[in-house]
């Protein structure tokens, strides 16, 4: 797979700034497209420096921390935190000025008329981060539209399935989310309709929502008391 840069975007900050931007816009469009993650009138994706590190393996978490930095003081992005945790140091990143600037006339606008006011929604994380894609390679193009990243086609299916049928699960406000690593072991031991069945039971043990706040460790721990 590719990793992608606006060479605009890299003549101004640098080309680990532009990469990580062309990878946060691609999942804030997904996001707004999907109508999640939408607090305080902007659409928000997540992700932690760790975790960027697993998908830019060809930086260390100092030179994200560096680019991402960048981003932010140039007004590509304005970083936020809508952790459920305050020890949780996950950041959240949506658009600035420039980064706006980016999107096609009027994009903004729309998207602002459509939902009218400040409303939040139920979010379906797709992992400890939004962004799950990798890469061997770096291609620059200017002005045109690049290739989306894949993800894992299991894990998208999962996160639609538990959007539909477990909304209190799926919400990170509720419980911190399964990401596509933790997914993927899970699958490793267990079949999909354990995996499901068992999400199905959190979400309806109502009385028991308070106890728990991690849903892998959750349903870690009700699959192995249920099939070991």
């Amino acid at each position: 797979m590719v990793h992608s840069f606006d060479t605009k975007v890299a003549k101004e900050v640098g080309l680990n700034s532009a990469t990580l931007f062309h990878s946060i816009l691609f999942w804030i469009q997904k996001n707004e497209a999907n109508d999640k993650h939408y607090y305080d009138g902007h659409y928000w994706t997540y992700n932690s420096a760790k975790a960027f590190r697993k998908m830019f393996d060809y930086l260390s978490e100092k030179q994200i921390r560096t680019a991402l930095n960048k981003l932010i003081d140039a007004g590509y992005l304005v970083a936020g935190n809508y952790n459920e945790s305050k020890y949780d140091r996950t950041m959240w990143y949506r658009l600035g000025e420039k980064g706006n600037s980016m999107l096609p006339k009027g994009k903004m606008d729309e998207t602002k008329k459509e939902n009218g006011c400040d409303k939040k929604v139920t979010p379906i994380p797709d992992s400890d981060t939004d962004d799950v894609t990798d890469s061997d390679s770096v291609s620059a193009k200017n002005n045109i539209k690049e290739k989306i990243p894949d993800t894992n086609p299991d894990y998208i299916r999962f996160n639609s399935w538990i959007a539909n049928n477990a909304p209190y699960c799926a919400n990170p406000k509720n419980m911190k989310q399964i990401t596509q690593a933790e997914f993927l072991r899970l699958k490793q031991k267990y079949k999909s309709e354990q995996i499901s069945h068992i999400i199905e039971q959190i979400e309806n043990r109502k009385d028991l929502r308070k106890r728990y706040s991690n849903l892998y460790r959750t349903a870690l721990n009700w699959l192995k008391k249920e099939h070991g």
